[in-house]
């Protein structure tokens, strides 16, 4: 009776153990399926554009931040980075820093802001900040953990454009 019964048990804790695994889709290419659920393995963060048709990603991974600004409401932040700030990378433009940071407003979740009125957008080459005259950002996913979406602005010397990022919020 009692291997009977151990028998049981193992078969019950093997039939939990099958059905308790998730066979839901997952999301290997948050660029083109910006599904809430990544993959744990092959997790696609990512921040990436055109930059005056040349194409960019940060690296190491973008970050997102919501801030409480008291009576102002909660400011978004975005921020990718590419590059280091050595003597070499002041004399090659290859590899000098490149950053983008945007910032929305009073922000409210999901949605399009346009950059100028909700929010701002900023380039950084090198040493050099380049603020965006123009453009939006659009939140197309955020479930808490990540956020996903598209932007796009323009400076002075820069444009940006075809943007999309998919990001761990903190």
């Amino acid at each position: 009776m009692k291997k009977f019964t151990s028998a049981i048990v193992c078969l019950a804790c093997l039939c939990a153990l099958i059905t308790s695994c998730d066979t839901g889709a997952y999301n290997a290419d948050p660029i083109n399926n910006l599904s809430t659920k990544p993959n744990p393995i092959y997790n696609k963060i990512t921040m990436n554009a055109s930059i005056n048709n040349v194409y960019w990603t940060a690296s190491p991974d973008p970050v997102a931040h919501l801030i409480n600004a008291g009576g102002a409401g909660i400011t978004f932040t975005l921020t990718g980075s590419y590059g280091n700030d050595t003597l070499a990378n002041y004399l090659d433009s290859t590899s000098a820093r490149k950053a983008i940071a945007i910032a929305i407003y009073n922000y409210k979740g999901p949605g399009t802001y346009v950059l100028n009125k909700s929010g701002i957008a900023t380039y950084v080459y090198d040493t050099s900040s380049n603020p965006s005259l123009s453009g939006q950002v659009v939140i197309s996913s955020d479930d808490g953990l990540y956020v996903s979406g598209t932007y796009n602005f323009s400076t002075k010397k820069y444009t940006i454009n075809n943007g999309n990022f998919y990001a761990p919020r903190y």
